[in-house]
């Protein structure tokens, strides 16, 4: 089974290692992987 959150958080990953600058804002579509606990605890560290 798919595990979106995971991919997600490894997307997000890979996409603030490779950013030369603070990311402010994530503009999504709301969908179950955004949703998702695992996903959400990645996002409070990070901020």
């Amino acid at each position: 089974m798919w595990d979106f959150p995971a991919n997600t958080i490894l997307f997000l990953e890979k996409m603030v290692e490779e950013m030369h600058f603070p990311i402010q804002s994530i503009q999504t579509d709301r969908g179950r992987e955004f949703l998702a606990y695992k996903l959400q605890g990645w996002l409070m560290e990070y901020s």
